[in-house]
């Protein structure tokens, strides 16, 4: 877990007497970001602390030094830059750290949970900035192994940037020595393949031998098959996963889901990645065939690189002239929230008042016998901060220290000129100014001419404190008068209303304490969507950035998801289930009776589509109400219905009581085979099949 590697660290701490942290941005299994300033070079920065345990490893330390030197040779716009690599030894244990680029903006995966899916233009455009730092990183023999969302960053300024090139190799190898260290934030999927060699496992040069015992470390839904089977990996290992993270921006969804990582690594051993068009309408083929080929099982049928992969999304793009895109950051990241939290004390920033360059004039009275020394003062740099000047200025040179400009002064000690201004650097000390030795201005009092008579009787005329006191009381009556009027002009205007936050991306409690916290009542709604997933925020009404009166009412739509058929258990009449279902944004009709030795007559039988079905919103589900039993209808003069022939329903895929349940409805005998409790393999007769009140009918469950 995380809370070893900040165990001992907080907001304020000090690493290698160089780095000071600020907020984390982000934890996960392995290691945990922080937010930080570079007190040497004063530049803030990104430092990722290692988990204590790794650090513990000497096979791991020796590895992540090096992928941490090749990392640091890439230099490329669309790769998040590695500045320094280090070992801290003050907080009780050792802590491997990696300081790298800060990027201010978040990341694709905050990015895609605040606005879904994306259009193919869209997408396509975030995937040939990641391709081209793939080829980067390919040209020089460097695998990234777990390209996602998370490691894919947006900056503010639209520039999409990979990062964490070439550490989870480094992770893999500390994992293996730490006894299979298993972390939730970056995600290990084990497993024993069994070599029918008997050997050691080992592969040969550039071969794909699998190893008897393999840890396989990365994220379970973007891992290629060749790494799930612990194979040697190449260049189209990321390809595939590269892939995955297309299929993923068109879809919203990865193509393969487990109960288990386990599960959902395996998954893609069998399973070839479906099209996106399968899911989404209006993909272009191109893209289905630029996903096919970069998620190919085989390595040798896909794209041999990040670069041939690249080659491809220009030509779609060309082929199918989609328009430009510029890739958003996303708003309510962790980097802005750590950001806006950021406290780094005394450190200023660079438009700071304290920073400006000023001119200083001498007082002339300085300027006199004592101008030798003066001038000595002048010639000794290292006593600029301390002379005549105020505590602001002595930080202002200490800044320029920490930013590396030059502390030697921008004068001429011997200016002809006292009034003389200079310009410096932004950021540098003031200057004083000297006289030319031979022209040294009298004392300011030797020019203060005496008071005329007339002065003096000014000055001695008493004064009166009535009068004083009058016009100061109606100086302040009206000054009140006019503060009063200008405020109620205010208040009824514009200071009652306030402006509504923006809301959208964050969980529905969040939201809803951020809109009260704001002045206003927040009122939550839930609705059925096709397209937003359950949980996710709608609408906002008014919206983020809209002005309202303060404490009025600010409606929060959330999202419930597609919604689900209905249960016919308990029993049910139509009314109640019409009900149910016009709740869940469905439509109904009615359709024939069906007869059921088990349900009174007018109690619902049977839905179509069936109960526990997902469908889209205005979906049409038919009622079929019980019509009593079959032997009592056929007793009956009228029950000409008791003898008509029905469409055996399709129950392949439900659980083996739910079609029990649903076949005796219809008056049908049915025997199940495998066990109740089982899924439906498969039903004779078979779905559609003309059947009789009273039929038998069997399932097979496995």
């Amino acid at each position: 877990m995380a809370e070893h590697a900040v165990k001992n660290l907080s907001p304020g701490s000090l690493l290698d007497d160089r780095y000071r942290l600020g907020r984390a941005i982000a934890s996960g299994g392995m290691s945990t970001v922080y937010h930080a300033v570079d007190e040497r070079l004063d530049r803030e920065v990104a430092v990722k602390v290692m988990d204590p345990l790794l650090a513990a490893d000497p096979t791991f330390r020796i590895r992540f030094e090096r992928e941490a030197r090749a990392v640091a040779r890439l230099n490329h716009p669309s790769l998040v830059n590695v500045f320094d690599q280090g070992v801290d030894r003050s907080h009780d244990g050792e802590l491997v750290f990696l300081v790298m680029e800060l990027v201010p903006g978040g990341s694709l995966r905050e990015l895609l949970k605040e606005r879904g899916p994306m259009p193919p233009h869209a997408a396509l455009a975030v995937m040939s900035d990641v391709l081209t730092a793939l080829s980067v990183a390919h040209r020089t023999g460097m695998i990234h192994r777990d390209i996602k969302p998370d490691n894919v960053l947006i900056s503010d300024e639209h520039q999409v940037k990979l990062a964490d090139f070439g550490l989870v190799r480094a992770i893999a190898t500390g994992v293996q020595n730490t006894g299979g260290l298993s972390r939730s934030g970056l995600t290990t999927a084990q497993r024993e393949l069994e070599d029918g060699s008997g050997g050691s496992g080992a592969a040969e040069p550039g071969g794909s031998r699998p190893r008897e015992t393999t840890q396989v470390i990365g994220t379970a839904a973007y891992l290629s098959p060749e790494q799930v089977r612990g194979e040697e990996l190449n260049h189209a290992s990321d390809v595939y996963s590269a892939g995955i993270l297309l299929f993923e921006l068109i879809t919203g969804q990865t193509p393969f889901h487990g109960e288990t990582d386990e599960l959902t690594a395996v998954a893609r051993l069998r399973d070839s990645v479906p099209a996106p068009s399968e899911l989404i309408d209006g993909v272009p083929p191109a893209i289905d065939e630029l996903v096919a080929t970069a998620c190919a099982l085989r390595p040798d049928d896909r794209f041999a690189d990040g670069g041939e992969f690249r080659r491809g999304v220009v030509r779609t793009i060309r082929e199918e002239n989609l328009p430009g895109f510029i890739v958003p950051a996303p708003v309510n990241s962790a980097v802005h929230r750590a950001l806006e939290q950021a406290d780094f004390g005394e450190r200023l920033s660079w438009d700071d008042e304290s920073m400006a360059t000023r001119a200083v004039l001498l007082r002339t009275q300085q300027v006199g016998a004592d101008h030798t020394s003066e001038q000595a003062a002048f010639d000794r740099p290292e006593s600029v901060a301390g002379q005549g000047l105020g505590p602001d200025d002595a930080y202002g040179q200490q800044g320029n220290d920490r930013l590396g400009y030059s502390s030697q002064p921008r004068y001429s000690p011997a200016s002809p000129d006292p009034s003389q201004h200079y310009d410096g650097a932004v950021g540098e000390p003031p200057m004083p100014h000297a006289a030319a030795p031979a022209q040294h201005p009298a004392p300011l009092a030797a020019h203060v001419a005496p008071a005329s008579p007339e002065i003096d009787r000014a000055a001695q005329k008493p004064l009166s404190n009535r009068s004083a006191g009058g016009r100061v009381l109606w100086f302040l009556v009206i000054t009140g008068l006019v503060a009063a009027v200008a405020l109620g002009g205010w208040w009824l205007t514009s200071g009652r209303y306030g402006e509504v936050p923006n809301v959208l991306g964050m969980e529905p409690s969040r939201a809803t304490r951020t809109i009260e916290q704001a002045g206003f009542h927040a009122r939550t709604q839930q609705r059925y969507d096709n397209d937003t997933p359950a949980s996710h925020i709608l609408s906002v009404t008014p919206g983020g950035g809209e002005k309202t009166r303060r404490g009025g009412e600010v409606t929060i739509v959330v999202s419930q998801g597609r919604p689900t058929v209905p249960d016919t258990v308990p029993e049910r009449n139509l009314e109640e289930m019409q009900t149910l279902l016009e709740q869940r944004s469905l439509r109904h009709t009615l359709g024939p009776s069906l007869y059921s030795s088990t349900l009174p007559e007018g109690k619902v039988a049977l839905l179509d589509p069936p109960s526990g079905t997902k469908v889209d919103t205005d979906t049409v589900v038919t009622i079929r109400l019980s019509g009593g039993s079959a032997n009592t209808a056929s007793a009956s003069s009228t029950g000409g219905q008791g003898s008509a022939a029905t469409s055996l329903p399709r129950v392949i895929g439900q659980s083996g009581n739910r079609a029990r349940s649903s076949l005796e409805a219809l008056g049908l005998r049915v025997t199940v085979e495998g066990g109740s409790s089982g899924v439906v393999i498969s039903q004779e007769p078979q779905a559609g099949a003309r059947v009789q009140p009273g039929e038998h009918v069997t399932i097979r469950t496995l």
